[in-house]
């Protein structure tokens, strides 16, 4: 039996749900996108696997900063990283919408689960 998905590869509101967890897989890779003005923009994708898929994470300049705030600059020391997904519906280009906002995690394991052990002690000490 084979298994497709006709899908995207990006990771989008309508294909995780609140409570996923995304693991970082790379440092990412700048590219230009086209606003809906029509503006230039520059974005970074990262490579993350979420419920045993591989996808391309676009964070937002808020998740953005967050990751940075949370993990440094250096997007090197963000691979391997984990943060959970949360769905809120925000007004994003003058429309209302789902979209994604992020909670970094303390740690993951290799499958990009949370290592439940390991929060537990962070929390209690």
């Amino acid at each position: 039996m084979v298994i497709v998905s006709f899908g995207t590869d990006f990771l989008k509101a309508d294909n995780c749900k609140t409570g996923d967890i995304c693991k970082i897989l790379d440092e990412g890779s700048v590219s230009t996108i086209k606003t809906p003005e029509g503006e230039l923009k520059k974005v970074i994708n990262f490579s993350v696997q979420i419920n045993n898929e591989d996808r391309i994470f676009t964070p937002n300049k808020t998740n953005g900063k967050l990751l940075e705030d949370i993990w440094g600059k250096n997007t090197k020391e963000w691979v391997g990283k984990c943060f959970e997904i949360e769905l809120v519906k925000m007004l994003i280009f003058g429309k209302m919408q789902q979209t994604i906002t992020i909670n970094p995690l303390p740690n993951c394991n290799k499958l990009g689960k949370v290592a439940q052990e390991e929060v537990i002690e962070e929390v209690v000490l």
